[in-house]
């Protein structure tokens, strides 16, 4: 799959909120943090992610951290 497609169908999955900045997906998040991670950093995390804002649902590349 090639990364605008993939971009484009993650873009489609969540809902921004602008008042915390958190990106809430629509799914399962756990695979969508890591589809995230790779399309801001180019490459796939190297440990588990969690988030600095603390929302479980949250996919904004701005709030991943690395555990």
């Amino acid at each position: 799959m090639n990364e605008v497609r993939v971009q484009r169908q993650f873009d489609e999955r969540y809902v921004p909120v602008p008042e915390i900045g958190c990106w809430l997906w629509l799914h399962e998040s756990q695979p969508a943090r890591r589809t995230a991670w790779l399309l801001e950093h180019g490459a796939k995390p190297v440990s588990q992610l969690s988030t600095s804002c603390g929302s479980e649902g949250c996919v904004n590349p701005a709030h991943l951290r690395l555990r």
